[in-house]
């Protein structure tokens, strides 16, 4: 890859359009790209690799940092870039995302572009496409192009100085070697994590041991102590368990033939047991029939006395019945008489309220029918009440709208009154702007006037007898102009500079804003004289308040008594509306309340005559029945009868308990004489003992039963704990051996072997490529040195405690001795890190598939150099330059001017900016 035309617009310092004809250089040997310190000569680079990529070569800036700060608001920002690559010219044209006027005024953002055009005419337009092409028409992407194009002295010194650790890194980045760490890591927790799977296959045997257990007084007791805290070999644990195993099962068959035999005897007892306790029960039996008879024999005699008492009752049930229907016959009469007097009630409540509720209907008859001849008497007076309102309503909207028209000028006018201010306000903004504005041109002026001035001092300093100098060509310079000391400083200039631009572009503003106010006053001014004519009669405004204030307060009396006169109105019409609604109803109730009255009379007559009938019935029935009333009649009935039929139920009863007292006397009698002849008293005698017996033998079952309980639990836990013994035992042997492999791999790969250097593989991967980048490099340091220096990869680290590998040292072939490269002088530094980057880029362009970059930068270092080792630098820079190659060394060294003929010079203009140019021999 070749640049041939580099065009850069409003791009970092370059303010205007910059054109570089590479071409102009020729295809191989060395040009010098020249300029003062900041002046922009590394921002070439940057717009190379910016073009190509997207982004500048370093890491220091961002795309949108990248506008230049001196460029006109209308010029376009972008860099072209034609190249050629494998004898094709491609161009490529991009702009980063900036700030730019809008066309419609203000700003806008123009956004990030791009255009590739190929040899044949064709193009991508996409930006993130332009970057791939590039990648792919190149081989390499931005950071091998950076690595490999450009040549920084700083950079490179730190590879040149760096540990081992930091080379790592750094060559980690260039080579993408990674891989080769994730493998190492991977390797390592491979391992680790095989560890740790073993350890808790031995915690699971521990936990197994752990879970076994054996009486505290048993002979394994204290193997199994011994097992649990690991002081126990395996075989020797695992054979243990099993002894405990076939300890419990002996154990349990023991217990199991001594539960038989226990089994059997309860059995025999219990059938003792029953023959015995069927004697106590025959004893238990007679004492009870005993009693029963004993008991029996009050209870009859006391049955007996209350049937002889039921006998005598049961004489007088029948008289009581007779008494009883006699009083049953007379019930009706009873209710007839009841349901009179009821009625007679309820006749004599309704009298008591038709007759003044006929009262009171007649009355309000008298009131309905008075009230109906006064609303027609208000009716005709009402008559007009709606033309009135009609005329009220009129009035009042007439003198609202003439109000509201009053109050709208008198906003106006206050307005008016308020953009007046704010005009004044501007002009006077406007003044003191422009004061300000002249103010700071005069400063910048003064200031410009003597950085321009000290520029001849500045080139007089650098004037030396003998040489000519750059303006005049003169080789004597008598009167050399000399420094004020006192004059700004660019950057002080530029500050003026802009400040003097925003005093203007603030009195600019505050023009324009008190113009623009002043047109709305007179514009609405002229407006409020009219309205004020036609309103006020006066055309005049300074008069216009005056008159707007007498008439308002006309205008308003006015609409208040015109408010006053409408609601008398309205209250007219609408008292009228309701008397004229309400005749026709009234006269309607009062035609229905005369209907209603008539009838009310007429029942109030036959009301009276019913009651009348009522009292002479009541009377003649009272004086025929013996009770008060029926409820008390009923109630004689109803105890007479209770009383026959309770002393006939009590016989009836009496008579049935002294029946079953007998029965019950004569069955206990029976019953004594026949258990009597059952007991049995040597049998009862014999319980006790046989109890005792039974007892005993079940107290042993029961406590042989826990021990087979125990013991089972204790030999299920020993089973499972031997098993889970076994499994672990047989998981952890297969998983140690891996975890050996594992560890042994990891460590290898880590550089962490015991008594062994401590080269992991990433760095082994590291030093094969780092070892061609030293021959690459040591065909240039030799050559640069005169022979004497070469670069050496440190065979082994000082311990081996730390990593190494590739740790750097310098052989010096005056006295054969190697020493650490960090005792190389400034200028031998240079040479020895400048050496290093061509190799690493020639060894980076041949990793990237032999890709081939035509033109590379070498970015200043020289000044450190004396005049020996600077020839030999620049003879073995020329030697790149031989073989098709176009080398740029990037400084301000002046001694390289004159050395080399072919120069890109980059120049600062006195506003700040830069511009360069290609000079040829």
């Amino acid at each position: 890859m070749r640049p041939i035309m580099l065009v850069l617009s409003a791009f970092g310092p370059y303010a205007g359009e910059t054109r570089l004809d590479f071409s102009l250089l020729g295809e191989k040997g060395l040009y010098l790209i020249s300029g003062d310190t900041g002046a922009g000569k590394t921002m070439l680079f940057d717009a190379i690799s910016f073009a190509l990529y997207g982004e500048p070569s370093g890491g220091n800036r961002e795309p949108s940092m990248l506008r230049c700060r001196y460029a006109a608001p209308e010029t376009p920002t972008f860099v072209e870039l034609t190249f050629r690559c494998r004898g094709q010219d491609y161009t490529v044209r991009r702009n980063p995302e900036y700030r730019r006027p809008s066309r419609r005024g203000g700003e806008t953002v123009q956004r990030a572009e791009a255009v590739l055009t190929y040899p044949d005419g064709s193009v991508v337009t996409r930006t993130r496409e332009v970057t791939g092409r590039v990648r792919d028409i190149l081989g390499v992407d931005r950071e091998q192009f950076a690595q490999v194009a450009m040549i920084a002295q700083g950079d490179f010194l730190k590879l040149l100085l760096a540990p081992t650790e930091q080379r790592m890194a750094i060559f980690r980045q260039i080579f993408n070697t990674g891989r080769y760490q994730a493998l190492q890591v991977a390797l390592k927790e491979a391992a680790a994590e095989e560890g740790r799977a073993c350890e808790g296959l031995r915690a699971e045997m521990r936990r197994a041991l752990e879970d076994a257990s054996c009486e505290q007084d048993a002979p394994a007791a204290g193997r199994l102590s011994l097992a649990r805290e690991g002081r126990l070999p395996e075989e020797e644990a695992e054979a243990l368990l099993g002894e405990l195993i076939r300890t419990g099962e002996e154990r349990q068959a023991q217990a199991q033939a001594r539960m038989g035999e226990l089994e059997r005897e309860i059995a025999a007892r219990n059938a003792e047991i029953a023959v015995l306790l069927e004697a106590e029960k025959v004893r238990a039996e007679f004492e009870a029939a005993q009693k029963e008879l004993a008991d029996s024999k009050p209870r009859l005699a006391a049955a007996e006395e209350a049937l002889r008492l039921a006998r005598q009752a049961q004489s007088s049930a029948g008289d009581w019945r007779r008494e009883s229907a006699a009083l049953t016959a007379l019930l009706p009469q009873f209710r007839q008489l009841a349901s009179d007097q009821n009625a007679l009630k309820a006749a004599e409540t309704a009298l008591e309220t038709l007759r003044p509720l006929a009262q009171q209907r007649a009355q309000k008859l008298a009131e309905r029918e008075a009230y109906l001849e006064n609303g027609k008497k208000q009716l005709a007076e009402l008559s007009g009440a709606g033309a009135e309102l009609e005329r009220a309503l009129a009035q009042t909207k007439a003198l609202t709208q003439s109000d509201g028209q009053l109050e709208a000028l008198e906003k106006d006018l206050r307005a008016l009154d308020e953009l007046a201010r704010q005009e004044r306000e501007a002009a006077q903004k406007y003044l003191n702007e422009r004061a300000a504005e002249r103010e700071k041109q005069e400063i910048f002026a003064r200031m410009n006037r003597a950085f321009l001035d000290e520029q001849a001092g500045v080139l007089a300093a650098t004037l030396r007898d003998g040489e000519p100098c750059p303006v005049c060509g003169a080789r004597s310079h008598p009167h050399p102009a000399a420094l004020s000391g006192c004059a700004p400083t660019e950057a002080e200039l530029e500050t003026a500079s802009a400040a003097a631009d925003e005093a203007r572009t603030r009195a600019t503003r505050a023009s324009e804003a008190a113009g623009r106010l002043k047109g709305q006053r007179e514009a609405l001014q002229n407006a409020l004289a009219q309205r004020s004519e036609a309103l006020l009669s006066c055309g005049d405004l300074s008069r216009a308040k005056e008159a707007l204030a007498t008439r308002m307060a006309e205008v308003r009396a006015q609409l208040q008594e015109a408010k006053r006169q409408e609601e008398v109105a309205r209250e007219r019409e609408e008292r009228r509306r309701k008397v004229n609604d309400g005749i026709p109803v009234l006269e309607a109730q009062i035609a229905a309340a005369r209907d209603r009255l008539l009838r009310e009379r007429a029942d109030l007559a036959a009301q009276e005559a019913h009651a009348e009938a009522l009292r002479g019935r009541i009377a003649a029935a009272s004086a025929q029945l013996p009770d008060s009333d029926e409820e008390a009649a009923r109630e004689r009935a109803q105890d007479l009868n209770a009383k026959a039929e309770a002393a006939e139920a009590a016989l009836q009863k009496a008579q049935d308990e002294q029946r079953s007292c007998a029965g019950q006397a004569l069955k206990a009698q029976e019953r004594v004489e026949v258990l009597r002849a059952r007991l049995r008293p040597e049998r009862e005698a014999a319980l006790p003992e046989a109890q005792e017996r039974l007892a005993h033998a079940e107290e042993e079952r029961e406590a042989l039963s826990a021990q087979t309980r125990s013991t089972a639990v204790q030999l299920d836990r020993n089973c499972a704990a031997r098993e889970q013994f076994l499994r672990s035992r047989e998981a952890l042997s297969a998983r140690t051996e891996r975890y050996i492999q594992l560890r042994a791999l990891a460590n290898t790969a880590n550089g962490a072997l015991p008594s062994q250097e401590k080269i992991m593989l990433e760095t082994y991967v590291q030093m094969r490529c780092f070892d061609r980048i030293l021959a690459r490099a040591n065909q240039r340091l030799l050559a640069m040195s005169a022979g004497r220096y070469e670069l050496r990869r440190r065979a082994a680290a000082g311990d081996n405690r730390s990593q190494s590998g590739l740790e750097l040292d310098v052989l010096d072939h005056f006295n054969g001795a190697p020493r650490s490269v960090k005792t190389l002088s400034g200028g031998e530094s240079f040479l020895a890190s400048l050496s290093l980057a061509l190799g690493l880029s020639e060894e980076i362009q041949a990793s990237a598939g032999g890709v081939r970059l035509d033109s590379m930068f070498i970015d200043e270092g020289f000044g450190s150099l004396d005049e020996e080792a600077l020839r030999q630098a620049l003879r073995v820079l020329s030697s790149l330059g031989e073989g098709d190659k176009l080398v740029g060394v990037i400084s301000h060294v002046s001694e390289l001017k004159q050395t080399i003929d072919r120069q890109i010079a980059v120049a600062r203009t006195p506003r700040g900016d830069s511009t360069a140019r290609v000079i040829l021999p």
